[in-house]
């Protein structure tokens, strides 16, 4: 008979999602919930080890700093300033990061490269040294099933063999492509294998192109991207490289990405087909085991939740490794329903704020891996045509400014949205045409030119900010009804909802109160948000726009049916 424990939320997966998940459960205070893994624990190895993802993108950079992960994460690995594309040796385009973004609305311009194995470290060391909340390393779901109060799960240590059944209100599955949640749920997992066979190297390259340049290199039937690595020297790469099956191959494709058979690859071997790519550069490999041939994916569940269990990350969504998107969407998916499950499991909101987990991120997911997929074809297409106008199209768009800033500002996650998703959370009561729209990311613009700090900065931590504008020349009765609003967001939903008080001009003329008060002396908030008269943004812990209103009517309205349980003096129905 196995032991029987009790627990909130049951965490299945530690690595970089189900690790950035826990994160930013227990920076809310949050602290019933378990996470397990079968794996052993983190060690040097997994450092050291070759792994496919890499990249780190702006928005995930944005939501691991809100829990003050970022800064260690960026002592372990490299900027990425450039992108290029070259096809037969030749460059077809490059864009550069910060002219693809708007500077004075983004903190990250560039791209940041690191292993997952240094994320996984970042983030492990960071939720069980500062944080205090250990992993469960060796531990393993066996079976579970759904119950009236949520579900209940059988959990094994590896090591001792000893069973435990956990009865959760909320299971998680952040467990990758194999997912045992997904799989016990009966989510089918539709999607394609794509013809092609990959092998990822550590290659040192000494070569005419920038060593902080993100490098895409393609001839017929051959392609790579060299992705620039810390340590090892300047010119350090993670290369992934690939090439169509053969017929015979095709006959043997696998349901999942594993090894093609036979299809080991040695150092000399990884060189030999990079200088295909490139023969003027020069390259050595790195110590390295010869490596194997895999196959790439692109699938997506058919929901991301059903009943009181969830889908998170690469248990939900899988495709190429082309632009590196997969794990920054993973840990947004974490991003996203970490704030609902705690305002679920604490009693402030109804258990229906979950079901917005599954509308937000199943919309936005779904658009991400149709992005995907398109450049993938286009990447891993044999036509030299195709190559050609792929490179003719995309250096005319590159050359424009708003076409190089829409782009970059997809790849880097920037302009992930839910506007189109009918989630409930997402209303825009506006007047004008101007600002950024409910269910769009916050910018993020310098709000104070001499100290250089940011919106966010001002606003951090894992909670609603609510940005009151008095406007730029408020009438007396307009700026008492902001104040009045003000009031009464910090008297509601203190604890809950931090209100500011936006002024146009110098802060030193507010009125004095307990609430913050942003001094826009720039103007630049009121033009970034397209406030002209008294406005008010509700802005949710996940840093995206939930509501905004031109005046102060309905704002209430929309908060009381989030959080039906706050009372007037701010204490929660559920203590």
């Amino acid at each position: 008979m196995s032991n029987i424990s009790y627990t909130d939320v049951l965490v299945v997966g530690a690595g970089p999602i189900g690790l950035s998940l826990a994160i930013q459960l227990k920076s809310q205070g949050f602290t019933q919930f378990r996470v397990i893994d079968k794996t052993d624990e983190p060690g040097e190895k997994l450092i050291t080890s070759i792994s496919r993802a890499i990249g780190v993108h702006a928005r995930t950079l944005e939501v691991l700093e809100d829990v003050g992960v970022t800064p260690s994460l960026l002592e372990r690995g490299k900027i990425a300033h450039t992108a290029s594309n070259y096809y037969n040796s030749k460059l077809t385009y490059r864009v550069d990061y910060p002219s693809g973004c708007d500077t004075s609305h983004v903190k990250y311009n560039w791209n940041f490269m690191v292993t997952q194995g240094n994320t996984i470290d970042v983030l492990h060391t960071h939720l069980s040294k500062k944080l205090d909340h250990k992993v469960e390393w060796n531990t393993s779901l066996v079976e579970f099933k759904e119950t009236d109060a949520g579900i209940s799960a059988i959990i094994k240590n590896d090591i001792t063999g000893e069973l435990e059944t956990i009865n959760a209100k909320y299971l998680v599955g952040c467990d990758g492509c194999h997912s045992a949640v997904r799989k016990g749920l009966g989510i089918d997992f539709p999607g394609k294998v794509y013809p092609v066979k990959w092998v990822v190297c550590d290659l040192d390259i000494e070569w005419d192109i920038p060593h902080d340049d993100i490098t895409f290199l393609g001839i017929k039937n051959a392609y790579a991207i060299a992705l620039p690595l810390a340590g090892g020297g300047e010119g350090r790469f993670r290369v992934t490289m690939g090439m169509p099956l053969t017929e015979e191959e095709k006959k043997d494709h696998y349901e999942h990405a594993q090894p093609i058979r036979g299809g080991r690859f040695g150092k000399e071997e990884c060189v030999a087909f990079f200088k295909k790519l490139y023969p003027s550069a020069n390259v050595k490999s790195t110590p390295a085991e010869p490596q194997q041939w895999f196959q790439v994916h692109c699938r997506m569940a058919t929901t991301l939740a059903k009943g009181n269990c969830f889908l998170v990350g690469d248990a939900a969504h899988v495709h190429s490794p082309v632009l590196g998107q997969g794990m920054n969407m993973g840990i947004q998916d974490a991003a996203n329903l970490a704030w609902k499950l705690v305002a679920v499991c604490r009693g402030d909101s109804s258990p229906k704020l979950l079901d917005t987990y599954k509308q937000e991120r199943e919309f936005s997911d779904t658009e991400i891996v149709n992005f995907v997929d398109k450049v993938t074809k286009l990447v891993i297409t044999p036509s030299r045509f195709i190559q050609y106008a792929r490179g003719f199209v995309l250096s005319r768009i590159l050359k424009v400014t708003p076409g190089r800033r829409k782009l970059v500002s997809k790849v880097m996650q920037l302009s992930v949205n839910y506007v189109g998703s009918e989630s409930p959370l997402v209303k825009d009561k506006w007047s004008g045409s101007k600002g950024v729209m409910a269910g769009h990311r916050i910018p993020d613009p310098i709000v104070d030119e001499s100290s250089g700090k940011r919106l966010f900065e001002l606003i951090k931590g894992n909670k609603w900010n609510a940005l009151i504008f008095i406007g730029h020349s408020p009438s007396a009765e307009e700026k008492a009804a902001a104040y009045e609003a003000a009031a009464k967001v910090h008297e509601n939903y203190q604890g809950l909802v931090t209100a500011h008080i936006v002024q146009y001009g110098n802060a030193s003329e507010a009125k004095p109160s307990p609430l913050s008060t942003l001094s826009d002396q720039s103007g630049v908030l009121h033009q970034v948000f397209g406030v002209t008269k008294p406005a008010i943004y509700l802005c949710r812990p996940d840093r995206y726009v939930g509501y905004r209103e031109t005046g102060f009517n309905h704002c209430f309205d929309y908060m009381e049916k989030i959080y039906p349980s706050f009372m007037a003096t701010g204490e929660l129905l559920y203590g």
